[in-house]
């Protein structure tokens, strides 16, 4: 009997996220698990992730919401911080995947493919547009 066994409590599991354009607010809610694209590489985010302040490159963000179903974004660019379990996303050029249209994607995609061709770019830029390109270039609508 000194050995009982005490039920574990299962402690919430979600963070607050907000993605924040300069225009309004265009998600903030509880969620599980974010992944994104920062320059680093890519990043999934739980609960308790260390805090930490970084920068978004051109990809895909998948939210894992609490329902576990998951939402896909399209950002380009953004500035990123996670501190005391708030995770806050700030960027002008945000897309929900499922409100893509075609002709916006290959839109984008022909203005990224003329500005790569440019000869006044820093090799790093170049590089963030060859990621750019090839993230556009694998949207499937």
């Amino acid at each position: 009997k000194r050995w009982q066994k005490k039920p574990l409590l299962k402690m919430d599991e979600n963070f607050k996220l907000d993605i924040i354009s300069p225009e309004k607010t265009l998600f903030s809610d509880d969620v599980l698990m974010v992944t994104m694209p920062a320059v680093e590489g890519d990043m999934g985010i739980l609960k308790n992730h260390i805090n930490f302040i970084t920068f978004l490159k051109p990809g895909i963000i998948n939210i894992q919401l609490k329902d576990k179903s998951s939402e896909e974004l399209y950002i380009e660019e953004g500035t990123v911080e996670f501190s005391s379990n708030i995770l806050t996303i700030l960027s002008s050029t945000v897309f929900q995947l499922n409100e893509l249209s075609k002709d916006l994607v290959q839109k984008m995609i022909e203005e990224t493919d003329k500005e790569i061709n440019s000869n006044d770019l820093t090799d790093k830029h170049r590089f963030i547009l060859s990621h750019k390109l090839s993230v556009l270039k694998n949207i499937s609508i």
